[in-house]
């Protein structure tokens, strides 16, 4: 769908808006690229991170330009001068895949524990998936139960799936069927699809007990995840962050 693009000319010559860079989000949403690309060019070069981070995305994506990694990288590698989490986890996946830059995994974990120590639930999922599978690193099951757990926390429901079968096997780390079952439990209410199956497997070894242990720690943090989410959403925050 093609709408109508200010001229580049009158853009430059207006102030800045308070609601210019989530204009640029209505206009890439809209397939508008030309009209998001001058948007966040102007906040580009006013510094602002987030629009650094989305002209990278573009170009990283191909949208409204031709596809260019090292474009994208060069947007990214400003946009993480202001710490802006979602362009240190772009980083990372550009290391991890080679794409621009030499394949490196270590660079790709640098920019993957930066941006979850701010955290960024998927640079957290990606973190614990690679300590747990030993993808360029050593196994470790403490390094993936913590960046695993991170992410479960914050409702992440592949995290909270792998979550539960690290506690069900006992990989690195003790093994534990109530909290495996709970974590299973609630990433099958999060829709994961085969967390279900997993939990019924881990129940079918448990006690009764253990059982309703697990019920009541599942139906415990729902309450408190719901009530965390309902902050946030009185303040206008997505519930990520929260």
């Amino acid at each position: 769908m093609k709408l109508s693009v200010l001229p580049l000319c009158l853009l430059l010559t207006q102030p800045l808006r308070a609601g210019q860079f989530e204009d640029g989000l209505a206009a890439r949403e809209h397939g508008d690229y030309a009209q998001a690309l001058a948007l966040w060019g102007e906040l580009a070069r006013q510094q602002h991170a987030a629009a650094m981070y989305s002209l990278g995305l573009m170009h990283a994506e191909g949208h409204g330009v031709a596809r260019n990694d090292a474009e994208a990288l060069k947007w990214y590698r400003q946009a993480v001068t202001k710490r802006h989490a979602p362009a240190q986890y772009a980083m990372a996946r550009l290391y991890e895949q080679g794409r621009g830059v030499p394949k490196s995994q270590s660079s790709a974990m640098k920019w993957y524990r930066l941006a979850g120590q701010q955290g960024h639930i998927a640079a957290q999922l990606a973190l614990g998936l690679i300590y747990d599978e030993g993808r360029g690193v050593p196994q470790n099951g403490w390094q993936a139960e913590k960046w695993y757990r991170l992410a479960a926390e914050k409702g992440e429901a592949t995290a909270q799936m792998r979550l539960g079968l690290l506690y069900s096997q006992g990989r690195g780390i003790s093994r534990d069927d109530v909290q495996a079952y709970m974590w299973l439990s609630l990433a099958s209410a999060a829709g994961h699809a085969n967390a279900a199956k997993q939990r019924d497997a881990i129940s079918a070894q448990m006690t009764g007990e253990q059982r309703v242990e697990a019920e009541k720690l599942a139906n415990a943090w729902s309450l408190i995840r719901a009530r965390a989410i309902a902050r946030c959403r009185a303040a206008n925050l997505p519930p990520s962050s929260c």
